[in-house]
């Protein structure tokens, strides 16, 4: 990790290596400094015992000053040195200095004093990892054509939206809030769609901005017109998707404010809502299939030292809306009226169409021989029997 996560529990190694490239150093010392977030542990396991004692300046610690176990380092030696580093919980973000230096009691020129002094950078930062899940119940309903006589209670639907955000990140999320988005009409109508009710928080508060755009809370929404009811009920199913862009007007906004989140520490919000499937029926702009898109996006306290483990954390939940493919008594009574004048309309060039190829003229003429018989005998009575 290119970076030291705040708050995540670790303590940090830091490496020397002291290599004696002259003569034998008498007395070898290494002198370190860091700022007063940074706390001393311990040397680790090394070749040499190392010894080491706080160093201040005008009574403030500066650092340590650890000295090799041994009297001399001997030319051309190498020695492999590890501390032990803890930063202080309450630490801001930032950058922080660790230099090392070392020297020993015997005279070193100036030109060879260059390399025995190193500075390193530990660089601070938040490790931001805020996951943001969410879902609606129930998840889809069906829609038609309502009685509107009541107008004062037309918003007849119902719905939890829940929202849970969890800090999977190795640092504390500074004043992190999460931001809701839910269409609030059906564009370019100005009828409200619906209305939040209530939306409470675990952590910290929320609240509902006022919106740029307003809506029309009148329960009366203008039916669809005779044709359009007709065209809508022999069109093809076709679906469309209701959904917000960032602050965009035609959608209702909801801002939670969650304060710091801990590590592991989780955050839910639970919102009712409450519809008019009216307004999914005004035309143009109605579909077979309507889905209501909400959005949500957690995020932390802007900081230029944020460091996102995962880039803008978003979930997004859907609301399926679906017509009941019964035609409006307007509709049904023309479909029922069409369809017995097709039917009658088949029957008589049936008729026709059998008057035209003599049907009804054919006759059943008797045979005048027959009808004149004076009896059904073959022997004709005029005759004697001898």
């Amino acid at each position: 990790m290119s970076y030291f996560a705040l708050g995540n529990g670790k303590t940090i190694m830091l490496n020397v290596t002291l290599v004696n490239a002259g003569d034998d150093a008498f007395l070898p010392v290494i002198l370190l400094r860091f700022p007063s977030n940074l706390y001393f542990i311990k040397v680790l396991d090394t070749e040499r015992h190392v010894t080491c004692k706080p160093a201040e300046e005008e009574n403030v610690p500066v650092g340590m000053d650890c000295s090799v176990g041994s009297l001399s380092l001997s030319s051309l030696e190498k020695l492999k040195i590890s501390f032990l580093l803890d930063v202080n919980h309450s630490s801001n973000a930032g950058d922080l200095n660790i230099t090392v230096r070392a020297h020993c009691d015997n005279y070193e020129m100036k030109d060879f004093l260059h390399d025995n002094f190193a500075q390193l950078t530990l660089p601070l930062r938040h490790g931001i990892g805020l996951n943001v899940h969410g879902f609606v119940s129930p998840t889809a309903f069906v829609f038609g054509e309502l009685d509107n006589t009541d107008t004062q209670r037309c918003y007849t639907e119902r719905f939890n939206y829940t929202f849970k955000v969890l800090n999977a990140g190795p640092s504390r999320a500074l004043d992190a809030k999460v931001e809701i988005d839910i269409p609030k009409a059906l564009v370019p109508h100005p009828y409200r769609l619906l209305n939040i009710v209530d939306i409470q928080s675990s952590l910290g508060w929320c609240h509902v901005p006022d919106s740029s755009r307003e809506t029309s809370e009148d329960c009366r929404v203008p039916k669809p017109r005779f044709i359009e009811d007709l065209v809508f009920f022999f069109s093809k199913t076709l679906t469309r998707r209701m959904y917000c862009m960032k602050k965009d007007p035609e959608c209702q906004n909801v801002v939670c404010k969650l304060g710091d989140l801990d590590i592991g520490k989780e955050a839910t919000i639970q919102m009712e809502v409450e519809l008019n499937p009216a307004v999914l029926q005004i035309s143009p702009g109605r579909q077979g299939i309507m889905v209501i898109e909400s959005s949500a996006i957690a995020t932390p306290r802007e900081d230029p030292y944020n460091l996102f483990i995962q880039e803008n954390p978003f979930t997004q939940v859907d609301l399926e809306a679906h017509f009941n493919q019964k035609p409006t008594k307007g509709v049904e009574v023309f479909v029922t009226a069409v369809s017995l004048a097709i039917g009658v309309l088949i029957l008589a060039l049936v008729i026709y169409c059998l008057w035209m190829v003599g049907f009804f003229k054919r006759g059943y003429k008797r045979n005048e021989e027959e009808v004149q018989r004076d009896s059904w005998d073959y022997v004709p009575k005029n005759e004697s029997i001898s």
